[in-house]
């Protein structure tokens, strides 16, 4: 199994324009796509597609599977888009795509 969890320490300091600093552990999990239904399994806090104390969403994560530039939905200069949100209809198939758009 490739999956793992790593740990370490976060460090700031700050000298402008007051002196400022702090540290606090850091864990990071590292999970292989093709272990998640072994980890569900075999790790009691850990879930897919269920809450837990760590759960992994398959609904969370896409695959972009095409590129659609911020021009060709109506952006024109200094538009941004800063979020999407797809659903496909179960009876239909159709593919829906929401996106966030700010014009300024």
């Amino acid at each position: 199994m490739t999956s793992c969890l790593y740990t370490g320490w976060i460090r700031h300091r700050r000298h402008h324009p007051r002196v400022h600093d702090f540290r606090y552990r850091l864990v990071l999990a590292y999970l292989d796509l093709d272990e998640l239904e072994h980890i569900d399994r075999t790790v009691r806090p850990f879930s897919l597609n269920r809450r837990n104390l760590w759960s992994f969403f398959d609904c969370d994560h896409v695959d972009i599977v095409s590129f659609l530039p911020v021009g060709a939905i109506g952006g024109a200069r200094e538009v941004e888009v800063n979020d999407m949100w797809g659903w496909t209809d179960p009876v239909t198939g159709t593919e829906w795509a929401l996106v966030g758009r700010y014009d300024g």
